[in-house]
């Protein structure tokens, strides 16, 4: 082999190694930008949690002062015990007026029986809309409109049930209401007191 065929033989192995090392390289890159979006995913998530958190634990003293002061009779404080005092929240406009309705549920001994729990509807301004009734959650909120306020849709007795907003409220008691038309929720409802969420409770 004479001095020119062993220049191109190394000139053909010096190629070929760059390429291996730039293969490496670039799936180093697409490796570690994948890593990166998840990462970013992940920050995202994170803060839409932390602004959700902040936003309820902002809202819970006006929430417990209206359970408090406009909500409970007297009687209720005299007979009820402090692990009863305990509530969660969830946020939705349910009127597309820019502004939140507030979904506050009651689970304790005192507010839930076996047909279910006390859940509240309230206004933006903390008024009530509705006081349900024996009604279980999770509750789903559909993103279709009735009567200008979004459906919701519950499962009782074994059975999905719709509640329309009629006249600025919604049916207080599930379980008198037929049966939905339809089997399940639809797969863009937006889930009140989802049951495998880690529900943060406040005190009142």
């Amino acid at each position: 082999m004479n001095f020119k065929e062993i220049s191109i033989l190394l000139l053909i192995s010096g190629l070929t190694l760059n390429s291996c090392k730039n293969t490496k390289n670039e799936e180093k890159i697409t490796t570690a930008n994948a890593s990166n979006e998840i990462k970013d995913e992940n920050t995202r998530l994170i803060e839409n949690n932390n602004s959700k958190s902040d936003a309820d634990d902002n809202l819970a003293p006006l929430i417990a002062d209206y359970i408090n002061n406009k909500f409970l009779k007297p009687a209720d404080k005299k007979v009820m015990s402090e692990i009863d005092k305990k509530f969660s929240m969830h946020q939705s406009d349910l009127n597309n007026d820019g502004q939140k309705e507030v979904f506050v549920y009651l689970n304790s001994p005192y507010f839930c029986g076996t047909g279910g729990c006390t859940i509240l509807l309230l206004s933006p301004n903390q008024e009530l809309i509705t006081k349900f009734t024996v009604t279980n959650p999770p509750i789903f909120i559909e993103p279709t409109f009735k009567n200008d306020w979004k459906i919701l849709t519950v499962k009782s007795e074994g059975e999905w049930k719709e509640l329309l907003n009629i006249n600025g409220s919604y049916p207080s008691n599930p379980t008198v209401l037929d049966k939905a038309s339809y089997d399940a929720p639809s797969g863009h409802a937006e889930i009140a007191f989802d049951e495998k969420e880690n529900l943060k409770f406040y005190k009142f």
